[in-house]
């Protein structure tokens, strides 16, 4: 439904854009045509959206073209008609692609919530300063609730210091030494890596639930917007003492 005014539209922008083309280049009719032609097309067929940075080029040069073209054609303010040309060309020409204008809606919704709890996880730039200020002239190293993956490094650090003092005291050629080192230097590395990357994972995991539950309590009519902000809050920090024991 949505390809019969998207052609006729990419008809009109391509008309423009090629004035503009004219304008830039005198090139034969009707190859200017062809090139403002073929920039939609970069950016308006299924074919060429997966490379989106050439889809967006085509677009700002669609844009600029189209502006040069009603300039030329004698339209009063034709930058901002180019741009509401062109930008009803993408949003018609998106939707018929597998990701759908609703989908990308619904995905930029899901991302403003999971900043939203991000930066409601965060505090604020000044405390910040002032806390890490005040870590670095008088504060003590403590491992916080929640990251166990830190003492597991420290443990292997032991573990891998002992390993070192174990085989300094053995009778062992030097090549044979280096060996057994590197190959524990390599185990630690890794269950270190794989620890952090598990830490890392649950972090994104609880981000992602919480910014689902926020979003679904945002959405409960029986509720008033106090109400949903608690209900959100206390999901939150259930989430929050789950990361914490896992």
């Amino acid at each position: 439904m949505l390809a019969l005014p998207l052609i006729l539209l990419t008809i009109v922008a391509v008309y423009a854009s090629g004035h503009g083309v004219d304008t830039l280049w005198l090139a034969p009719f009707p190859f200017q045509y062809v090139v403002a032609a073929g920039l939609h097309a970069s950016y308006a067929l299924p074919a060429a959206r997966p490379n989106r940075m050439l889809s967006w080029v085509s677009w700002w040069a669609s844009w600029y073209l189209a502006g040069l073209g009603m300039a030329s054609l004698g339209s009063a303010h034709s930058m901002m008609w180019a741009t509401m040309l062109e930008a009803v060309c993408w949003l018609l020409a998106h939707p018929i692609a597998p990701n759908s204008l609703p989908d990308r809606l619904a995905d930029w919704r899901r991302t403003e919530a999971q900043i939203a709890v991000q930066l409601r996880m965060s505090e604020g730039l000044f405390p910040w300063m002032s806390r890490c200020a005040r870590q670095v002239v008088t504060g003590k190293a403590e491992t916080a609730e929640g990251y166990e993956h830190l003492n597991l490094a420290a443990r292997r650090a032991d573990a891998e210091s002992l390993l070192r003092a174990r085989i300094g005291r053995v009778a062992l050629p030097e090549q044979l030494r280096q060996s057994v080192l590197t190959n524990a230097s390599r185990i630690a590395a890794r269950a270190e890596a794989s620890a952090a990357a598990r830490a890392v994972e649950m972090e994104q995991l609880v981000l992602e639930a919480m910014a689902n539950c926020a979003d679904e309590c945002s959405q409960l009519p029986d509720l008033s917007a106090a109400e949903r902000g608690v209900l959100t809050k206390q999901c939150e920090q259930a989430f929050l003492e789950l990361s914490h024991h896992c």
